[in-house]
């Protein structure tokens, strides 16, 4: 027997014993899926990676709301600049609904990730105010030396 049928069920044989399953009942269920190799590969992606065959479409779905997503939150710290306000006074609207929205992500995202709400918001108004902070120091940089 070469060594990739032997680590076929053994991993496939972890899974069952996992289940509970045991004994001639177990074996069975490992040769049923180790004998056709697609079939062993759809199940340890499902059940030991826990990959899924994505729906027909969801390519396009997932593309049109991560790029209207973008477009969203994009306008967020460019809105106040439309209005008719001083530069000073459209950054620090700016800024201030930036954070406010990293901060509601950071919260919405605890409804997901599972965790703290108040720790992710606060955690990801951070993160986004150090990338805004690096890349100001990045360009004033960059605008000196040019």
């Amino acid at each position: 027997m070469r060594w990739t049928s032997c680590l076929r069920k053994k991993n496939a044989r972890d899974i069952w014993k996992a289940r509970g399953y045991s004994g001639p009942e177990l074996e069975q269920l490992v040769e049923a899926i180790v004998k056709d190799r697609q079939r062993w590969v759809d199940f340890m992606m499902r059940e030991e990676l826990g990959l899924m065959e994505p729906a027909p479409g969801a390519a396009y779905k997932t593309s049109f709301t991560i790029g209207l997503s973008y477009v969203i939150g994009a306008l967020v710290p460019l809105f106040p600049f439309l209005l008719p306000l001083t530069i000073h006074n459209a950054l620090v609207i700016s800024s201030v609904a930036t954070l406010t929205a990293l901060l509601l992500v950071g919260i919405l995202k605890s409804r997901f990730t599972g965790g703290a709400w108040w720790r992710n918001g606060i955690e990801t108004m951070l993160t986004g105010a150090a990338a805004a902070g690096a890349a100001y120091v990045l360009v004033r940089v960059l605008a000196r030396s040019g």
